[in-house]
């Protein structure tokens, strides 16, 4: 196993291990993206997958244009079926306790992100919470859509419009996904419930697709009954809308228990937590910034700023004032911070739908990537998000774009090099924004 797999499942480990939301939600946000409100939606268990003519082969099949082991792939290889066992484990109920919740199986903030959480008249006899979040905790309530779904004369938009959750949609994919992975209005992860042990959230949404590990090929056969593919193109749009819903949190942080402050969780967390022995601010040329300030986490606000300034350049250069208005209140308390969110998210929003029209080309990938190593070289990437956001980035890049192509100088193997980064990266506590500086100054892409 790669390093940079190892460094991708460990997070999904980390962030499976506990996932709580503020105790004043008692419905998932998640849910209530799956067409809960339906009145004829049952939830019936992954058992109704599970049959080996269905989704449950022991190995891929090749008599349909599906794997039909996808539940397998699921029960024996996706984090998302430990996450209700998560709640369990000591650590599970040592939060759990240090919160006040009680039984972290039964409190209701615990199970939004932890299981595909309805209520009991919602479920046929054959659901399971334990399952944790199983196939309906992402594509919707099976009732409504399960018989029909394997009707190949079934249209997409029909099984949508029955219920099926749009996967498919990069856009509504990382809504779906960000509800749980970063929160959202419904359901916030608060500075006080990371201080009770929860693990620090991370996520992209093509690395930990990738990571999960899917369970269906993008071959010629899925592009033809549902759309054209490309990694770099999901990335593109994921980051899109990881800045919009990031956003949305932000102009709710009036709404935050620490009235002096954006909501904490928002801010780059070893901006505090990290050892002072070891110096990680270093200022650059012709920065005013000062050290000793919190910073924000903008890590999706610059990756999406570099993506734009390749295939929307005046929308870049809107998105980098943004990141300067949002520095400039967090930091110094200048502007109102629910209007420059609110202005950012109408900003997000054509962004990402600019992004889902465009087709993005080999030489779009080539400037991106170009991008994000100079921003690299000259430093820019001291905070860890943007370190680990930007690495999961160059190797998604790397590698979607043809391998014969010649793009990209390395002093070695790109595969090595690319781990050469995610070992920069595998002791958080231990990170150092230098030796990154040094890594990607090995690396040069060539003008295409």
């Amino acid at each position: 196993m790669t390093l940079s797999i190892k460094y991708v499942n460990t997070i999904l480990r980390l962030v499976c291990l506990v996932f709580l939301v503020t105790p004043s939600i008692a419905k998932s946000a998640s849910i209530q993206k799956l067409h809960i409100d339906n009145p004829d939606a049952k939830y019936i268990g992954s058992a109704s997958c599970s049959s080996s003519n269905c989704h449950g082969a022991g190995t891929v099949q090749n008599e349909t244009n599906v794997r039909q082991n996808e539940f397998n792939t699921w029960y024996n290889h996706d984090p998302h079926a430990n996450a209700y066992a998560a709640l369990k484990s000591e650590q599970g109920k040592q939060i759990a306790s240090n919160l006040g919740l009680g039984d972290s199986t039964k409190a209701q903030v615990c199970l939004n992100c932890h299981t595909t959480n309805v209520s009991e008249e919602r479920q046929s006899s054959r659901f399971r919470a334990s399952e944790g979040v199983s196939c309906e905790g992402c594509h919707g309530p099976g009732s409504l859509w399960l018989s029909s779904h394997s009707n190949p004369s079934t249209a997409r938009s029909e099984l949508m419009v029955q219920g099926l959750y749009d996967t498919w949609n990069s856009t509504s994919k990382a809504e779906l996904c960000l509800s749980c992975h970063l929160g959202d209005q419904n359901q916030r992860i608060t500075h006080k419930i990371m201080a009770a042990g929860h693990p620090r959230l991370v996520f992209e949404l093509v690395t930990f697709t990738d990571a999960q590990p899917r369970h269906y090929d993008v071959d010629e056969d899925y592009i033809n009954r549902k759309k054209p593919y490309r990694q770099i193109k999901e990335w593109a749009v994921g980051q899109a809308q990881y800045g919009y819903q990031f956003l949305d949190l932000l102009q709710g942080t009036d709404k935050s228990e620490n009235s002096l402050f954006p909501e904490l969780s928002m801010y780059e967390c070893h901006t505090c937590h990290h050892n002072p022995k070891n110096v990680r601010w270093n200022r650059l040329d012709g920065e005013k910034e000062t050290p000793g300030r919190i910073k924000i986490n903008g890590s999706s606000l610059l990756a999406t700023q570099i993506i734009a300034n390749v295939i929307a350049p005046e929308y870049g250069d809107r998105i980098g004032q943004l990141r300067a208005e949002i520095r400039k209140k967090t930091m110094s308390n200048e502007g109102n911070i629910s209007e420059i969110a609110n202005q950012g998210k109408q900003l997000f929003k054509t962004v990402t739908e600019i992004l889902r029209s465009r087709t993005i080309t080999n030489e779009d990938g080539i400037a991106i990537l170009e991008q994000i190593v100079t921003v690299g070289k000259k430093g820019t990437l001291r905070e860890l998000s943007s370190a680990e956001q930007s690495v999961m980035a160059i190797a998604l890049i790397t590698k979607d774009l043809p391998s014969n192509s010649n793009y990209f100088h390395a002093s070695g193997d790109i595969s090595n090099v690319v781990e050469g980064l995610y070992k920069v990266l595998s002791d958080e506590n231990a990170f150092s924004p230098q030796r990154l500086k040094n890594n990607l100054k090995k690396l040069k892409v060539l003008e295409n």
